[in-house]
């Protein structure tokens, strides 16, 4: 049996200026950013292979 693909959308919400841009960015990417620019929208990808299932 190959493997299996799951597309994934998750949206973070919360007021402005708490560290939502910082944490997904930490979790995806592994960088912090310690100056605050404002974000007013963002979207990102990234794939995480768990074996027999690919999530997207």
């Amino acid at each position: 049996m190959g493997e299996v693909s799951y597309h994934v959308r998750l949206v973070i919400l919360g007021g402005g200026g708490v560290g939502k841009t910082a944490i997904v960015k930490r979790f995806l990417f592994n960088t912090f950013c310690e100056k605050h620019r404002p974000t007013v929208e963002d979207l990102f990808f990234k794939e995480f292979n768990l074996g027999t299932m690919i999530l997207k």
